[in-house]
């Protein structure tokens, strides 16, 4: 199984992300062989107005 996590770098043994939609990186691991590939975020210097509420 694949799995996607935001993450603060580019490499396996790096902490999770809080912020998933402007985290510096994806890492999408094969849980199975556990390769992992790290996809640079290409939105985080986009500006967004979007605002959450409850």
């Amino acid at each position: 199984m694949k799995i996607c996590m935001s993450a603060s770098a580019n490499s396996l043994g790096t902490p999770i992300d809080a912020r998933y939609v402007r985290c510096p990186y994806f890492i999408i691991v094969d849980s199975e062989t556990m390769q992992f590939e790290a996809i640079p975020n290409i939105f985080l210097s986009k500006r967004s107005n979007f605002v959450y509420k409850q």
